[in-house]
């Protein structure tokens, strides 16, 4: 989706109300940036958590960059596959 009106809706519907402790952003699944995002299915059906703030951005260049290196098109559909991997230190962890 290429809409940046329609990218901040679904992060809106999907994230309004989700408390966030400081240093941390909202981070929705469905990506905001697909057809599939709160405005279009509906809070029930997507997933959101607050998560540290430097992830989060990361994450959403990492996306950026997987559209413009696969040339995925407004409304070309695409496969996400969720593999394990490193587990991130929960905030204020003890050393």
């Amino acid at each position: 989706m290429r809409n940046p009106a329609t990218i901040q809706l679904n992060r809106r519907i999907n994230c309004f109300g989700l408390v966030k402790p400081a240093g941390t952003a909202c981070n929705e699944f469905p990506f905001a940036s697909t057809y599939q995002g709160a405005a279009y299915v509906g809070r029930d059906l997507t997933s959101r958590r607050a998560v540290p703030t430097g992830q989060n951005e990361a994450a959403g260049r990492s996306l950026a960059a997987f559209y413009a290196n696969k040339r995925v098109l407004d409304g070309e559909q695409f496969w996400v596959d969720v593999s394990p991997g490193a587990q991130p230190e929960p905030p204020n962890a003890a050393p």
